[in-house]
């Protein structure tokens, strides 16, 4: 396990600490009297700002800032992907953006095993229509699987319903296959 930690906090501290948080040092404890608990102490980039999940309770985010920070996520998610990493928990709670404008990722290094590429861009998908919306993805109505981004915001391309649809299939084989192609189709509605 601590290996395992250790290997996913230095895959943090690597050449993503510009977009994941940094990890400063790794420690083993030692194990606490009338326990078995031994475990593993990480120390983490103290990382200024407010979190997605903050800002998103004041309503959606700008369409530049969405697409900054969604720029930000899918970067840190094609490296971590690079290296065969997953993150596992992406949601509003684990992104924050600091003074600079740029939007770090938390790591999750207690990660299972269905952390996978593919579960993490079907956490991307809600993320990024969160950012627009201020609201998960989910309908009332049986008949649709989310309510149409331009329903909510008539300001935004209408193409960005298309690309919802696919990203939030069901239907694997319709969903963008990486962070990069994911970040591609999303920038794409805005040409």
């Amino acid at each position: 396990m601590i290996g395992r930690l250790i290997l996913r906090g230095g895959l943090i501290a690597g050449s993503l600490a510009l977009i994941l948080y940094g990890l400063y040092d790794a420690n083993r404890r030692r194990k606490r009297p009338k326990s078995d608990d031994a475990g593993v102490a990480l120390a983490f980039e103290l990382v200024e700002g407010v979190s997605l999940e903050e800002a998103l309770s004041r309503g959606p985010l700008g369409t530049d800032q969405a697409r900054r920070m969604l720029g930000d996520v899918c970067q840190a998610l094609a490296a971590a992907h690079a290296r065969r990493q997953a993150h596992g928990d992406l949601r509003p709670a684990s992104v924050r953006w600091g003074p600079d404008g740029t939007a770090k990722v938390a790591p999750s290094p207690q990660a299972g095993p269905d952390a996978t590429p593919a579960a993490d861009l079907e956490a991307l998908a809600v993320l990024a229509y969160e950012m627009l919306t201020a609201r998960k993805p989910d309908s009332d109505d049986e008949d649709e699987a989310f309510v149409p981004v331009t329903r909510l915001r008539p300001e935004l391309p209408a193409a960005l319903n298309d690309f919802f649809a696919a990203a939030l299939s069901d239907d694997a084989a319709k969903r963008p296959t990486d962070a990069a192609a994911f970040r591609a189709a999303f920038e794409e509605c805005w040409s």
